[in-house]
């Protein structure tokens, strides 16, 4: 079987040069088979964290089933140079049957800097941890879209301050080639961070940006997309191009969001204690903090030592002002929706941000849920007989989008002045649980074996109990 899978699945990996050489000892091919089904209907949709932060992989609308073969390996090995790729293929039996690679990628690293090409993961945080809910820039939420990307392999230190100041930044360019409403959109992406380490304590801040741009829709014509735009979108400020449409041109080319991303830990022991402030920046109006509490709190622990208790991880989302002034509804700045790049911050049908925001899949301002407040913890660890486990539990007060406040309109073409119905006429309450537990094949560890239940109860999600069972075989 081994053999077989080699012969399957290394060459959709191998160079066309016949010059390149690949190393067995880096080669990594895995396997699997997942099986998700919602038992209280077996028609209807999973539960949230089925499908959720799991790379756009699992269709949320119906029962599962999922084959995977994972490729990686390295190409080249030297001091100075090391090239490496990898890909994932998945077979998807479904409500919307799918075969595609989520993964096809290859990763130069030449000292401390990376050059990364194709599709592959690559959550948008300084810290972005497995048990939270996701980045606001980008989470495991969606499938990964083709990009280019330039990076600091992790933080490299300053000159001549021994490990004390460090940096790490980030530059990409990626295409958004899903069905969308403007066709042919263009991704910036980039961020910069600073930390000071000097042992027991660590902090660290930074700002990351993403933009679309470029493209063209049936209504609106060809946005600009030339090197002038290009420097529009780079430093986010409005459009130069008189072909612009006035709304880019007054405001900020694109549809650009951003972060102030700040962390701070201290390690004591064999005990790591974290807190982290993310500000969330939907437009201009939001550089200067007019929506201060929006964006997510968390902090947790690392348990170095410890196996029954590794990590335990909580936050806080508030997305509830956006921008809004005293009079106007919650939420007029939608978040991950935008009013020319209808389809929005979105891929392939999922938010790629946080993902309590929820999309129906539309192309036309497709995210319906967006002023939340939750609170989450997650916690994970190994319990007896070499159990790995995790445990996610969710709760959110959900309030739709700022027009399900509107009863109706006192200023004819204006949204946000309006007769508004109380918050709680559109509040939705929602708890989501989320268990699983892992272990080797006791006769052959290279054989995993999972099995998962979740469960929503609310008025946001049908309420719902679903279970999944997992297995994974490491072949190299």
């Amino acid at each position: 079987m081994k053999r077989l899978f080699w012969v399957l699945l290394v060459p959709l990996l191998l160079p066309t040069t016949t010059s390149a050489q690949v190393y067995p000892d880096s080669l990594s091919v895995v396997i699997g088979l997942s099986n998700y089904v919602n038992i209280s209907n077996q028609s209807s949709a999973l539960p949230f964290w089925f499908h959720s932060e799991k790379y756009g992989v699992v269709d949320q609308s119906s029962a599962n089933s999922i084959l995977s073969s994972e490729v990686a390996t390295r190409f080249i090995d030297t001091e100075f140079v090391k090239v490496d790729g990898g890909a994932d293929l998945i077979i998807r039996g479904a409500k919307n049957n799918s075969v595609f690679f989520n993964q096809a990628f290859l990763d130069a690293t030449i000292g401390g800097f990376k050059l990364t090409g194709g599709k592959f993961y690559d959550p948008q945080a300084q810290f972005e941890n497995e048990l939270s809910t996701g980045s606001l820039m980008v989470s495991r939420n969606a499938s990964p879209m083709p990009k280019i990307a330039f990076y600091t392999d992790d933080f490299i230190t300053v000159p001549f301050l021994q490990g004390y100041i460090n940096y790490k930044g980030y530059f990409s360019h990626g295409w958004q080639n899903d069905d969308r409403f403007t066709k042919g959109v263009y991704v910036h992406q980039k961020y910069f961070y600073m930390n000071l380490d000097i042992g027991f304590l660590y902090a660290s801040g930074g700002i990351t940006h993403n933009a679309q741009w470029g493209g063209e829709n049936e209504t609106s014509g060809k946005f600009p997309r030339d090197f002038n735009a290009f420097k529009d979108i780079l430093f986010a400020r409005g459009s130069s191009s008189s072909e612009a449409l006035p709304g880019e041109q007054a405001n900020v080319a694109g549809n650009s969001i951003a972060t102030y991303d700040f962390r701070a830990a201290t390690r004591i022991r064999a005990v790591e204690f974290y807190a982290s402030r993310i500000f969330y920046l939907e437009d201009g109006h939001s550089r200067h903090f007019r929506s201060p509490w929006d964006g997510i709190w968390s902090a947790g622990f690392i348990f170095k030592k410890a196996s029954s208790v590794q990590n335990i991880h909580y936050e806080h989302l508030n997305f509830k002002r956006q921008d809004s002034y005293v009079f106007e509804p919650y939420g007029t700045a939608s978040y991950y929706n935008h009013w020319l790049y209808r389809t929005g911050w979105t891929y392939e049908g999922r938010v790629i941000g946080n993902s309590l925001a929820l999309s129906d899949g539309s192309l036309d301002r497709p995210v319906y849920n967006n002023i939340i407040i939750a609170h989450h913890i997650g916690i994970k660890g190994v319990i007896d007989n070499n159990i790995d486990y995790t445990f996610k539990y969710t709760y959110s007060r959900n309030y739709g989008v700022f027009q399900d406040q509107i009863i109706e309109q006192v200023e004819p073409g204006s949204p946000i002045v309006a007769i508004l119905r109380p918050l709680n006429e559109v509040l939705k309450l929602n708890h989501s649980f989320y268990l699983e537990v892992q272990k080797p094949l006791p006769s052959n560890e290279e054989i995993l074996l999972g099995a998962a239940i979740s469960t929503d109860i609310g008025e946001l999600y049908s309420s719902s109990v679903g279970v999944g069972f997992s297995i994974s075989y490491q072949l190299y």
